[in-house]
């Protein structure tokens, strides 16, 4: 009987450490397989700004560029209350890292002089800036 439960008590050690020996395999796998999804795919935001700021419109500036933008991501500006005035999804394929926008909102209105603040989010990382607009 004594033996019996020794048996018992292996056999369900080396099925739970099987477990977890598949559970890390299946682990480092799926790691590896976003890893590969990425790869290639610039994501470093560290260097991206915009200019020119101040935009003034009397200087006869027409847009505000965006540049140093990793492959693909997103720009939103906010107002100085917080407001999201506008959201730009990119996927830049050309070789070109940079971006225009024509400084107006989601419905297409020209943005009203004020202070903004854009975010510029990739799949990993995240930075944000301070755009300043006369008109």
């Amino acid at each position: 009987m004594n033996e019996l439960f020794k048996l018992k008590k292996i056999k369900h050690f080396f099925s739970r450490d099987c477990f977890y020996v598949l559970f890390i395999l299946l682990l480092f796998l799926s790691l590896s397989s976003v890893h590969s999804l990425f790869a290639g795919t610039e994501t470093d935001v560290s260097s991206a700004f915009a200019y020119p700021v101040p935009f003034k419109t009397g200087s006869g500036h027409k847009n505000i560029t965006f540049t140093n933008l990793p492959d693909q991501g997103s720009i939103r500006i906010y107002s100085s209350q917080g407001e999201q005035v506008r959201k730009i999804n990119f996927s830049i394929t050309s070789g070109s890292s940079a971006l225009v926008w024509d400084v107006k909102n989601d419905h297409g209105e020209e943005l009203a002089s004020d202070v903004y603040l854009y975010v510029i989010e990739s799949l990993t990382a995240k930075k944000t800036g301070k755009l300043i607009v006369t008109r």
